[in-house]
Formats: C-alpha cells, sequence, structure tokens
C-alpha cells in the first residue's frame, strides 16, 4: 500500500490500518477460538480485553416453528408473495450472508476496541462546543427534550398494514372465542407535553393515533395508555428512565393494573387486588443503570440512574418456564428476575432492565401456584412488557408471554394449542415501524 506524502494523513492511514487489523483479529478469535474450541486462556483474554465475551446469555436454539407450525394456507400466502428465499439452499445462503454482515457489523462498533473511550472523548467534545444536532435521519439517533429527558424520534409512516393485520388476527381469536385486546404503551415524548416535538420531528404518536383509530374503526377493543396516564394527571416524562426509552418499573406495574382491568371487562377471571401498588416493595440499585440512549452519548452526556427491583410483600409461589435458557424452576416472585444483569454496576456492560423476566425472550411461561387464582393470558408484547407481565401473573393462574421478534413460530398455531383464556397484544409506538412484529400468522 503506498502511503500518502502528508504526515497527517499517513498518520491516519496507520491508524486506521491498525483498527482493522484489530477488528479482524478480534473476530476471528471470538469466532474459531472462543465459539469454535471453546478456548479461553491468556491470547485470547488479551485480544478480547475489554469484550465480554464468555458472559454473554446462550443463543436460543429451539426450532419454535416446528413446535408450532404455520398451516399450509399461510405457506402458501408466504410463497405467493414472492419469498424464493423462503426455501432451499437460497435461503441458507442469504441466512448465512445475513449472520455474516450482523457479526461484522457488531465487531466493527460494538467492540471495536476502546469504543467506549473514543466515542466518551467525541461527546466530552460535542457537549462542550454544545452541540446537540440530531438528524431527522439519523438512524436511532439520540436528543434532548426540554427537561433533560434522552429520547429518539420516529418518522411519520403508514400503518394500514399493520392495522389491518391486527384487524385481521382479531377476528380470528374472534372465532375462536377468545377475547382480543390491544395495549398502546406510551412512548417518552407525550403528544400534550411535548409540542416542540410531537408533530414536528417525532411522529410516534401520530402513528399510534392513526394506529388505534383504525382498530377503533373495526370494532377492536384497545386500550390506550397514553390517554390514561393524561387522565390521571401522572408527569409523563416521570414515568420513563431519564437515559433510556422504557418506562420505569413502577410504571410497569401502573400499567399492570390497567391490563388486569381490561381482562376484567372482557370477562376473564382475574384478582386485580394482587396488582395494587402499595403490596410492592422497592430493592434500589442507585445510581447503576445507563440506559440504551445514555449509552449512546456515553457518561460524557449522560448520568447514571436509580433503577428497582419490585417485590410483592404477600407470599408467592411460582413455577417459571423459559425453555430459550433452559430455566424450569419454582419459587418466589425472584425466580423471574435475572440477578446477573445487576451483579455489579457496569454502564456499558450490563442491562440492568433485562433483570426482568431475562429480558426479551421468545417465549416463557409463569405459572402462579397460589390458591384460588384462574385465568390463562396471552400476552404478546415489546420490551416494553417486559415490566408488566411478571406483575400480571400476580393476578393470574398462568401468564404466557411471546415476543414475535424472536418467536419463529405460528403465533395462531401456539393459540390453538394452549388455548389461553385471553389474547392481549402490548406495543409502544416505536413497533409500528417493525412490520415483522405485526405479522400474527
Amino acid at each position: 500500500m503506498r502511503m500518502p506524502k502528508s504526515p497527517c494523513a499517513a498518520a491516519l492511514v496507520l491508524v486506521a490500518s491498525f483498527f482493522m487489523c484489530f477488528v479482524l483479529l478480534r473476530f476471528l478469535t471470538r469466532q474459531v477460538l472462543v465459539e469454535g474450541f471453546g478456548m479461553s486462556n491468556a491470547f485470547t483474554g488479551v485480544v478480547l480485553f475489554d469484550v465480554k465475551a464468555l458472559n454473554e446469555a446462550p443463543t436460543d436454539m429451539t426450532d419454535w416453528a416446528s413446535l408450532y407450525p404455520f398451516d399450509k394456507e399461510s405457506q402458501t400466502e408466504s410463497a405467493s408473495t414472492g419469498s424464493i428465499e423462503s426455501h432451499g439452499i437460497l435461503t441458507t445462503y442469504l441466512s448465512a450472508v445475513d449472520s455474516i454482515e450482523a457479526r461484522i457489523e457488531k465487531y466493527t462498533t460494538d467492540t471495536l476496541p476502546f469504543r467506549n473511550d473514543l466515542v466518551e472523548l467525541a461527546n466530552a467534545y460535542e457537549a462542550a462546543v454544545r452541540w446537540d444536532y440530531v438528524s431527522y435521519s439519523e438512524y436511532n439517533g439520540v436528543t434532548n427534550l426540554s427537561d433533560g429527558y434522552l429520547t429518539t424520534v420516529s418518522p411519520g409512516i403508514d400503518v394500514s398494514e399493520q392495522a389491518d393485520a391486527t384487524i385481521e388476527f382479531a377476528s380470528h381469536c374472534k372465532e375462536m372465542g377468545i377475547p382480543f385486546a390491544y395495549a398502546c404503551a406510551p412512548c417518552k415524548v407525550c403528544k400534550y407535553e411535548d409540542p416542540g416535538v410531537c408533530g414536528v420531528t417525532d411522529f410516534s404518536n401520530q402513528n399510534a393515533d392513526d394506529f388505534l383509530g383504525r382498530l377503533g374503526e373495526a370494532g377492536v377493543r384497545t386500550l390506550d395508555l397514553r390517554e390514561a396516564l393524561h387522565s390521571e394527571g401522572l408527569d409523563h416524562h416521570g414515568l420513563f428512565f431519564r437515559t433510556d426509552h422504557h418506562w420505569l418499573p413502577r410504571t410497569g406495574l401502573w400499567a399492570a393494573g390497567k391490563v388486569v382491568s381490561l381482562l376484567e371487562d372482557c370477562g376473564v377471571s382475574v384478582d386485580a387486588s394482587r396488582v395494587d401498588p402499595s403490596l410492592f416493595r422497592e430493592e434500589v440499585y442507585r445510581g447503576w443503570f445507563l440506559g440504551s440512549q445514555g449509552k449512546k452519548v456515553t457518561l460524557a452526556k449522560a448520568d447514571p440512574e436509580d433503577i428497582s427491583l419490585l417485590y410483592p410483600t404477600y407470599e408467592t409461589s411460582l413455577r417459571y418456564k423459559v425453555r430459550s435458557r433452559s430455566i424450569d424452576e419454582r419459587g418466589d416472585f425472584g425466580v423471574m428476575y435475572d440477578m446477573g444483569c445487576v451483579s455489579e454496576r457496569d454502564y456499558y456492560g450490563k442491562d440492568p432492565y433485562a433483570a426482568y423476566i431475562y429480558g426479551n425472550q421468545p417465549l416463557e411461561v409463569i405459572e402462579n401456584e397460589a390458591p384460588g387464582l384462574d385465568g390463562h393470558v396471552l400476552v404478546v408484547h415489546d420490551s416494553f412488557g417486559n415490566v408488566v407481565v411478571p406483575f400480571m401473573s400476580m393476578a393470574c393462574a398462568r401468564v404466557d408471554s411471546l415476543d414475535l421478534r424472536s418467536f419463529n413460530g405460528s403465533l395462531r398455531r401456539y393459540i390453538e394449542v394452549e388455548r389461553p383464556d385471553a389474547v392481549i397484544v402490548l406495543y409502544s409506538p416505536i413497533m409500528l415501524g417493525n412490520e415483522d412484529v405485526f405479522r400474527l400468522a
């Protein structure tokens, strides 16, 4: 390679070459030595010095599509939509390409050597020069609301296909005699309190309004938690983490009460008294949490905040099953917590929010063994539901938690096999931009 004549340009080329070679070395070390041969020695430790290579959650190897297969009609529809990619050698090839691309992207971003230090320096510089501009088109760009809460913005989208799929799925549940309802979680931007953002740079609320309006016109039962918190006069931003897009666990408990009341309206036998917020205590981890948005802007622009694990003050007895993590255990409410997520204060390496029901899992089943409980509910949800489902499980005999972002089986077949008393879909407006989670086949 011919070096530039300029000393500065030559230095930049050398630095870039170093990082490229180091990334390649780390990639090969991780994939070949660590994952391929199971090696963990001084060499791998030096190369992967700042990568938690051996402490990640195991990959889910469950073939959900075999356990809950799609019917022939669904497969025919999939094929008729032009998907030659869904069969044979081409599928394997494309899957392998996607996997390699994802791994390379991860290793050239998240695991770039000294990445956190470099990003902190860049953000410290931006803070010093008061640069706070986020391009509207920037992927997952982070900006500040007026009171210092971090947020991201969503573009306006056409939600007709998502609405049509949900309406059709609700009709299918009705034909099976199973009540269905869609619950809309709020996002951090409030359509009432953030007029300078809502409808100007962020369109998440407008997308949600359009979507819920279409469901309402079709007679689908909905629960708009945005309106519920507004009607109760709650501080919208105060219900969220400052550095994360998720709501607080206490807000999830509040939402669980609303969903349980909705289930009562649907005729499902539940015990709403068991989700009374006064019956839960907090175990606070002070300064323990830096959310996803805080991680993006780093500690140079965001301060860590508290996170709490909530526990009922009454006696609990559960059977908790997470096939993707090989978990089938009995215990009290704490059996649903992944305590490894709060075992140490690690702002960039750990996600304490994922302590709740072990983060995003394809399928979890929670059986409440308390006497006198009834009701079996399926909750299809995104990560907002992670701090709702465990509290809902206190009011029902059984709650099934399903995340379509990683569950690749047939949702309809699952319902036919498991026969829940009701089905709830709980998504934040952010999910409206993810068409995959609305393929409710």
